[in-house]
């Protein structure tokens, strides 16, 4: 159903990269590249990026995702809420007593 050049183009933006880095990955011009996505959300009959990405997974087109491999805009890894709340614990968890004495127990 979909290209090559379509597949990975949708691999990148399941990933979260913004146009210009899914161009500059895939080696196109940025104006290609947002065409081309365009051009799938209307074959996916989809309205947006990650409700083309929903359908492609759905569809069997794209596995889905772990959570380690998507990335923010700025390339960083994006922590579930599951994540955030097991990093939030962790630090809250490690609390120091001090008494009169200001030694730590």
């Amino acid at each position: 159903m979909l290209t090559p050049r379509q597949h990975e183009l949708l691999k990148l933006a399941q990933k979260g990269l913004k146009i210009r880095q899914i161009a500059a990955t895939a080696k196109i011009d940025y104006g290609t590249a947002r065409n081309e996505l365009v051009f799938l959300y209307k074959r996916l009959n989809a309205k947006g990026r990650a409700d083309a990405v929903n359908k492609a997974v759905a569809l069997g087109l794209l596995k889905p995702m772990s959570s380690e491999s998507i990335q923010s805009a700025s390339g960083d890894k994006v922590a579930t809420p599951a994540q955030e709340r097991d990093r939030h614990h962790s630090l809250t968890g490690a609390l120091h007593v001090f008494d009169d004495s200001m030694s730590i127990r």
